[in-house]
């Protein structure tokens, strides 16, 4: 449930723990917990968007923030989402509901998209893109990662470059 994820938050934050980087699969899973947390199986009315958005808003900037306290070891946050083609933007968005969507990518600092890049042989190459294109909501804040396009990306690898102050 979505207090889960808020307890979690407040056991890596006291820092008592050996861990480096944290993976939250899937951020969609968490908005769909927050849902259920906030109104059960009801649907949701207009007061209740506002609530979801800042919830959630707060649980990806809180996650986000444990690599800013210099007594924790956390250096990397892993937020995985699906996407989906938006319908006002036309690009390749994460796959959340209501505006966590256009928001998410803002309180970020990398946002890969992850695709089967063909290849001239007919086969294809995992790969992460990580540069805005037309089409796709990536980012790379940090400069630390090579781009636009990685070919099958090594998530210990990603940690290592990602890494913060050298952690």
């Amino acid at each position: 449930d979505f207090e889960t994820l808020t307890t979690a938050y407040q056991w890596l934050r006291a820092g008592q723990h050996h861990f480096t980087s944290i993976i939250i699969d899937s951020l969609m899973e968490a908005q769909k917990r927050c849902i259920d947390s906030v109104v059960g199986v009801a649907a949701l009315d207009q007061q209740d968007w506002g609530t979801l958005l800042r919830k959630l808003e707060a649980l990806v900037r809180s996650y986000r923030d444990l690599t800013l306290i210099e007594s924790n070891l956390v250096s990397v946050v892993l937020m995985l989402v699906g996407t989906r083609v938006g319908v006002k933007s036309g690009k390749q968005e994460p796959l959340l509901q209501g505006q966590l969507a256009d928001t998410v990518p803002y309180y970020l600092d990398v946002v890969g998209y992850y695709f089967k890049q063909p290849q001239t042989d007919g086969t294809h190459v995992r790969s992460l893109l990580v540069d805005e294109i037309p089409g796709f909501v990536a980012k790379d804040g940090t400069g630390r990662l090579p781009g636009p396009i990685i070919a099958t990306p090594n998530i210990a690898q990603l940690v290592e470059l990602l890494k913060v102050n050298g952690l």
